[in-house]
């Protein structure tokens, strides 16, 4: 029997830039336990171990200079993922973590087990379905990192709950497609969601 600490609840996963280092482009995710991003110093943290972690050159005949980086400020640890393609279909993964004692202390697990959560292996499966999609079976036969790089994810963790309640909720033009939740269970009097025209249902 399995006891649950927690109900599970949807974590914010983030694109927050496209960073290029050392002819590298990386895509940058945050993740988030409580938070819609994490914080400035873990995101620099970040950065600081996956300059570290990415081989150089970054494109060889079996390396191609992409692939991401998640920043994950989760509930008991921290944990950073840092991912690149190689050898057309492999995807090379190394995994750090800090606990929240000492946010800045981030040790190596990647020659253990551990390979990710289920919030990091949302990232992950959205990463593999676009590089499948534009590098491996691209619709005109030619693989394009660049298409790749441009395939980002924003998936909101009040999606589901906005969407559950979309009949109380009333839309202005001359705001910006702002919908606005009146009463909703969990969610705080007053605030408020926008949806863009053309992904209506994605709260940003």
């Amino acid at each position: 029997m399995i006891e649950l600490s927690e109900s599970y609840q949807k974590r914010p996963i983030r694109f927050l830039e496209l960073w290029e280092i050392n002819d590298w482009k990386i895509k940058m995710y945050g993740i988030s336990y409580k938070n819609d991003l994490p914080s400035h110093d873990l995101i620099s943290k970040a950065k600081e171990i996956a300059q570290q972690s990415l081989p150089v050159p970054a494109i060889t005949e079996n390396r191609y200079g992409a692939g991401f980086v998640g920043v994950h400020d989760g509930k008991d640890a921290n944990f950073i993922f840092v991912d690149w393609w190689s050898n057309e279909n492999e995807l090379q993964h190394h995994v750090y973590i800090s606990t929240k004692e000492e946010p800045n202390m981030f040790k190596e697990y990647t020659n253990t087990s551990l390979i990710a959560c289920c919030w990091d292996l949302k990232l992950m499966s959205f990463e593999r379905d676009s590089w499948v999609g534009t590098v491996l079976n691209h619709p005109s036969g030619q693989p394009s990192v660049e298409e790749y790089l441009q395939k980002q994810l924003n998936v909101d963790i009040y999606k589901s709950l906005v969407q559950q309640y979309i009949r109380k909720v009333t839309f202005s033009e001359k705001s910006g497609w702002w919908f606005y939740v009146k009463k909703a269970r969990n969610v705080k009097k007053g605030r408020s969601y926008c949806y863009y025209k053309s992904e209506l249902g994605r709260c940003w």
